[in-house]
């Protein structure tokens, strides 16, 4: 206990990672723009908890947060921490395009964040070459012979590549977006396709 008076004197930061097992004094971070930063591995937050970073994340992106987007910047599992900020009205969730966009519990503001969004989609959506309904079924059999998990666009452009059909991520994004597909969908197992 005289350890965490010491600390407390001198201010600490307790790690979002690591089930918070680690600390740095207030003064050593150097946080970048989001207010992250990471030692060794280890990550810790000026907002402190892995539950206030997300929320303030969510909170101040324009076109809100999904998962795998805040999962990518912070690098740990955050659906428990999503759910029990949804539960308690912290943060809000909008269904678009088959995945939860997470938002401001402010209706006005999240208003903005899905308006935001939708405008971002349908910009990727324009700037895609058009798909020619050869190139979708190529697509969706390329996910169909998938593994367990749809396969991310990327893979479905470098496995179609192979078998001589030119596709960009983009127009696989938009097959994706047409047919309402998540990209982590766990497709039906072996057994019941017999």
């Amino acid at each position: 206990m005289s350890v965490f008076r010491r600390l407390s004197a001198l201010g600490y930061l307790t790690s979002y990672s690591h089930a918070r097992r680690y600390y740095t004094l207030d003064e050593i971070p150097e946080f970048d723009a989001r207010g992250l930063w990471q030692f060794q591995g280890v990550f810790f937050s000026k907002h402190g908890t892995l539950k206030e970073t997300v929320a303030c994340m969510v909170e101040e992106a324009d076109a809100g947060q999904t998962q795998r987007e805040l999962r990518a910047q912070l690098r740990v599992h955050i659906h428990n921490t999503l759910l029990d900020l949804v539960k308690s009205e912290r943060i809000a969730r909008e269904l678009l395009g088959g995945l939860f966009l997470y938002v401001s519990a402010s209706p006005e503001r999240s208003a903005s964040q899905i308006t935001r969004r939708r405008q971002q989609a349908a910009v990727v959506a324009h700037s895609a070459p058009p798909v020619s309904p050869s190139l979708e079924i190529a697509v969706l059999l390329e996910i169909i012979h998938g593994a367990r998990v749809i396969p991310a666009p990327l893979r479905i452009v470098e496995a179609l590549s192979k078998e001589g059909v030119q596709v960009s991520r983009e127009q696989v994004e938009v097959i994706f977006e047409k047919h309402r597909l998540k990209k982590t969908l766990r497709s039906r197992s072996k057994r019941s396709r017999r």
